[in-house]
């Protein structure tokens, strides 16, 4: 696991990271046990999108986490937007919660925001484990 360095930490203070899930109850608590390991001090938002599994009954098991749940399946930009609306710091980092955003580039994209004159850092999946139609 990866932690911020000295230089990031006052930076992922000031960080929400919103993670919406839907039946990932296979990926959940590793998920969130990984940003917190590489974003201790950063709030993070869990949002159940109306899982069907055990998506919320597990996120509820991780401490230090903002949940958030629908009673249906409202869509990942209803999950987003409810995790946005919910956010209270002044940064607000998005990851889907299948596992294949990495945590441990978070540090690094807050350094990217901070030393550059950017509104925004967009990451992208270099290696998508989806099928062809989702990619």
């Amino acid at each position: 696991m990866h932690s911020p360095s000295d230089g990031n930490e006052s930076i992922s203070r000031d960080c929400s990271i919103i993670v919406p899930f839907y039946n990932e109850e296979d990926n959940v608590v590793e998920v969130l046990n990984e940003i917190l390991s590489c974003c201790p001090h950063a709030e993070i938002i869990a949002v159940d999108d109306g899982s069907q599994d055990q998506t919320w009954e597990r996120i509820k098991t991780v401490s230090r986490i903002k949940a958030f749940g629908f009673a249906s399946n409202q869509g990942q930009s209803a999950a987003v937007f409810e995790g946005l609306k919910q956010a209270t710091m002044p940064i607000c980092i998005l990851m889907d919660g299948d596992g294949q955003n990495d945590p441990a580039d978070i540090p690094e994209m807050l350094n990217q925001l901070n030393t550059s004159r950017a509104d925004v850092i967009c990451g992208f999946r270099a290696n998508r484990k989806d099928t062809w139609s989702r990619r």
